[in-house]
């Protein structure tokens, strides 16, 4: 609506500027009651056109400043609506399934490795759909590729996206066994009990940190998944050529994006 003012403001302004090269006589009995003569063609008014059409132009200039200052107040107040719900940009993925989040449920941002989704950044549009595509068909997903590629900054994209559709909870698994990072919310891999499962998704990074932990995973996947049939799990785990341990066994079904998925195309290369 803003936006139409100001153009209506603007084809005002053309209108007058074209005024000034068109001799008072020709203008149209419109033009000249608009602008104070009353169609009234004597000497006196004819003398002050000039000062008319310059009055005019003034205050439709402050009426354009004063239109635009309130278009750029909507658009920041925006931009900063869509930063504060964790906006990325701006492409529409279906998303097809998901269960509505309860307004209470917020989206943590990102603070770990990975990409700023406030500065320029690769939308990886291509990898994002396979993992939404992979996500809808099972409960684990599992991103293996080598430390930096991207895994990361792929789960920031993920919940970008996903943000106003599922909850998405982030975890870091540098620091804490497995058990002891599921316990807050609601999984007891000790126990063997789930409380509080809803649509969600809880997308674990660094995941190859707790390999050794075989029982614990056992326990999640084979014990406890059916228990959490609105839970969902993205794993993110580096693959190397440590000695580290293996990748459990049970992860052998899942869904998975290895290291040629991570890999840009030809057109994000040059970007």
């Amino acid at each position: 609506e803003t936006e139409a003012e100001i153009k209506e403001v603007e084809e005002s302004l053309a209108h007058i500027e074209s005024l000034y090269e068109i001799p008072f006589d020709l203008w149209s009995t419109k033009d000249k009651k608009r602008f104070g003569t009353d169609g009234k063609e004597d000497q006196q008014k004819i003398s002050k056109h000039a000062e008319y059409l310059k009055e005019e132009k003034i205050l439709l200039m402050k009426k354009e400043s004063n239109l635009r200052e309130d278009l750029r107040e909507l658009k920041n107040k925006k931009k900063r609506k869509e930063e504060s719900e964790y906006s990325g940009k701006n492409e529409s993925l279906s998303l097809v399934g998901w269960a509505r989040r309860e307004p209470r449920q917020q989206v943590p941002s990102l603070k770990f490795d990975g990409i700023n989704l406030q500065k320029p950044h690769l939308q990886r549009s291509g990898l994002l759909e396979k993992l939404c595509g992979m996500y809808e068909s099972s409960p684990f997903v599992l991103l293996s590729s080598p430390a930096g590629s991207g895994k990361t900054s792929l789960l920031n994209l993920f919940a970008a996206k996903a943000r106003m559709d599922i909850e998405c909870i982030y975890i870091s698994c540098l620091k804490k066994t497995l058990s002891d990072l599921l316990k807050p919310h609601g999984i007891d891999l000790e126990n063997e009990t789930v409380t509080g499962d809803r649509p969600r998704v809880i997308m674990l990074d660094d995941a190859h940190k707790t390999y050794g932990e075989k029982n614990n995973w056992t326990t999640l996947i084979k014990n406890l998944s059916h228990l959490m049939p609105q839970t969902k799990f993205i794993i993110a785990a580096t693959h190397s050529l440590e000695g580290c341990y293996d990748t459990p066994a049970e992860f052998s079904s899942f869904p998975r994006l290895g290291r040629s998925d991570f890999l840009l195309s030809d057109e994000e290369a040059t970007q």
